[in-house]
């Protein structure tokens, strides 16, 4: 009980966590607020660390959904690409009342290679939209596709470790990739959309190191350079 308490107060410092199920290319997303029988009940099946882990999951959508607001601030450009005119409503296509990250204009494009689409010179859609996708797509293929925990035991905690180590890469992309012409794919702006990502991060170790703990698995350490933008299986 005294490590549980250890990994609930690592938590607070806006380090949280992520869940399981089958992975589809959309599902239904709930904020933390709820009635509270409703609450009751659906907590009676859950253990503690499936709660801690259903937060978690809640506070990584949480930075990467601020992330694409100031993505969209930093290339406006990317905005006149958009479907739709503001960034409010581009961004509840991901975050609206389902977390959704395929869209048709990606052309069938999915898992990690979305993340490549974001920076081919090639693609003439909203990358903002695409690169946030590409991210949220990892964080829920590395928790089975789900908000919804139950079992833990579901849970490969080495996919969470490799999306925290695709995630760094992404952002190496953002900061280092041009195109022919000599201009960025997408422009970071401030550092707080490194400071986002670095949550993001920060988030899927401590969860993956949680759960490894948690139910008696080890963490294998693949050797991966960021430099060379090579992207982990999930």
């Amino acid at each position: 009980m005294s490590q549980f308490r250890l990994s609930l107060s690592l938590l607070i410092v806006p380090v949280l966590l992520i869940p399981a199920g089958c992975v589809t290319d959309s599902v239904k997303y709930r904020e933390i607020e709820s009635t509270v029988n409703e609450y009751d009940i659906r907590m009676l099946a859950k253990s503690d660390m499936s709660r801690v882990a259903e937060l978690g999951q809640r506070e990584v959508l949480k930075s990467l959904r601020k992330m694409m607001v100031r993505l969209y601030a930093a290339n406006p450009e990317q905005l006149r690409r958009a479907e739709y005119p503001t960034i409010k409503s581009n961004v509840e296509r991901i975050f609206g009342g389902q977390i959704r990250w395929n869209f048709g204009e990606f052309g069938g494009v999915s898992g990690n290679s979305m993340l490549h689409l974001s920076f081919d010179e090639s693609y003439r859609g909203d990358r903002v939209l695409l690169f946030t996708a590409a991210l949220v797509s990892m964080t829920m293929r590395s928790y089975n596709g789900t908000t919804e925990l139950y079992m833990l035991d579901q849970l490969d905690p080495q996919k969470i470790h490799n999306s925290a180590r695709n995630f760094e890469v992404a952002l190496r992309m953002v900061e280092q990739l041009r195109t022919d012409s000599g201009e960025y794919y997408l422009n970071s702006g401030d550092y707080r959309m490194a400071s986002l990502v670095g949550r993001a991060v920060a988030n899927q170790d401590l969860m993956a190191i949680l759960i490894a703990d948690h139910t008696n698995r080890q963490l294998t350490g693949i050797v991966q350079s960021v430099a060379a933008m090579v992207l982990l299986p999930i």
